[in-house]
Parts: structure tokens; sequence; C-alpha cells
């Protein structure tokens, strides 16, 4: 299993998504959906993942970790 940057460098080759900022909303939604799991030990990047979603694709601020993690 790949980590950290190995991990986003796959996930940006697979969609062959060129566009930097395009494959770094892809990355965050999927670090949202699949690997933060525990918010206790992850909240900084967690937050930081909605903050740059927020921020440059408009994600409206109802979603939250919360949310997310509910419907897993």
């Amino acid at each position: 299993m790949a980590y950290g940057y190995t991990h986003d460098e796959h996930i940006a080759r697979i969609t062959g998504l060129e566009n930097q900022k395009d494959s770094e909303a892809l990355q965050k939604a999927v670090y949202l959906t699949l690997d933060a799991t525990d918010a206790a030990k992850d909240i900084d990047k967690i937050n930081q993942a909605l903050s740059f979603l927020r921020n440059n694709f408009c994600l409206s601020g109802k979603i939250t970790y919360e949310k997310i993690s509910h419907h897993r």
C-alpha cells in the first residue's frame, strides 16, 4: 500500500489528471472518504483537506467530516 506522496502520485497517474489543482482536489476527496478514519489523530489534515476543497472548488460549508464519516 502506498502512503503520502506516493499515494497521491498513484492517484494522479491512474486518473490521468494533468492539472495539479484538480489532481490535488481528487486526492483530498479520496483521503476524506477512504483514508481519514481517525479524526482525533488526523483532525488537522482533515480540516486542511476540507478547507482546500471549500476555497478552490466551492465545497459547501455544510459538508463536514462528521457528515462524511456518518455516510461511510
